[in-house]
């Protein structure tokens, strides 16, 4: 083995067995400074601004949740370099347990555009947010980047299934494989709002719609069986009393 190739392992190793050394770095928002560019801060919410979370766009892997450990943050920014090389799009990965904005949409767009994230002017790129606090994933695509919707539509119950087990790792890379192969298979749009949980804001926005038409559709179905039921029984009672009273008079002619 080569100098260089020992020097670089040992470099690795090290990495690995710190504690916390890919610790996200943020800088404090003020209103003074908010710390992005003026022509994406006019005619924005200075405090969903201030609630973004500053960070050096440049690390494209920011844990704040801490469920990756170094060799697992590692092998996502690999993947995370092969995918920007491949696809020249920017790819940014977040977790988080503190989400204070309404949604997980909310924070992954004002995540990526408050950061400056984004290739040419376009600012063609993903992002991939992991939120523990609403137990979802999400992945929003930006610019010019298309991917197939079909692609997720197939993967979105084991992707729940990872996030629900608390297998974030998986999750992500998975999410990132689905994103790229999306991408490439180029045959048709990915949706900027493509929510993998134990439920998508969609799902929420119409969740009064739906409940009501289960709950009278649930309804209806009683009705008509409890009817039905009714029915059968009165039909049952009427015939036993026809038999009792066949028989009885059957009797009396004995």
């Amino acid at each position: 083995m080569g100098n260089d190739m020992k020097k670089l392992l040992i470099i690795l190793i090290g990495i690995l067995m710190i504690p916390n050394a890919f610790a996200v770095t943020t800088y404090p928002r003020t209103k003074d400074n908010l710390r992005v560019r003026k022509e994406i801060a006019v005619n924005k919410n200075i405090d969903n601004i201030l609630n973004t979370p500053s960070v050096n766009p440049s690390e494209k892997v920011y844990d704040f949740a801490n469920v990756f450990n170094n060799e697992k943050i590692v092998s996502i920014k690999e993947r995370v370099d092969a995918f920007r090389s491949k696809n020249n799009y920017d790819l940014v990965i977040v977790t988080t347990s503190d989400n204070k904005k309404e949604n997980t949409i909310n924070y992954a767009d004002d995540f990526y555009w408050y950061n400056d994230f984004g290739i040419s002017k376009s600012r063609n790129g993903v992002v991939i947010v992991l939120d523990l606090k609403y137990r979802r994933g999400y992945v929003s695509t930006y610019g010019n980047v298309k991917a197939d919707n079909y692609d997720v539509k197939i993967s979105s119950h084991e992707i729940k299934r990872e996030i629900r087990d608390g297998k974030y790792f998986d999750a992500t890379m998975h999410l990132i494989d689905l994103v790229d192969k999306s991408i490439n298979d180029g045959l048709g749009d990915l949706d900027t709002k493509s929510t993998f949980g134990i439920a998508s804001e969609s799902f929420v926005t119409y969740l009064p719609i739906v409940i009501f038409i289960s709950l009278t559709i649930t309804t209806f179905i009683i009705i008509v069986m409890i009817t039905k039921n009714d029915i059968k029984s009165r039909k049952n009672n009427f015939n036993k009393m026809v038999v009792k009273d066949t028989l009885k008079i059957y009797n009396k002619k004995n």
